[in-house]
């Protein structure tokens, strides 16, 4: 699971520019969550739609590692 979660964060870091990636570095350094300096980064339409996609594969790769009660103690994670 932590090789997944590493290899999903390399695709997205491919997507950003140098600058962006910079950026997010920086950020998460001074203990911003990935997720809030995603969202700071301007990302373009054609970059927003490429780190879905990974996110979605990685999801689904996630899922078929689980078993069947793992998946539901996520679900019920995620609707509380």
């Amino acid at each position: 699971m932590r090789a997944l979660r590493q290899k999903t964060r390399e695709q997205i870091m491919a997507v950003l520019t140098p600058s962006q990636r910079s950026q997010l570095a920086s950020a998460l350094q001074s203990g911003q969550s990935f997720r809030q300096v995603m969202r700071s980064l301007n990302l373009t339409d054609a970059q927003k739609q490429q780190i879905r996609a990974i996110r979605e594969s990685s999801r689904q790769q996630r899922l078929a590692i689980l078993t069947p009660e793992q998946r539901a103690q996520l679900e019920q994670r995620r609707r509380s």
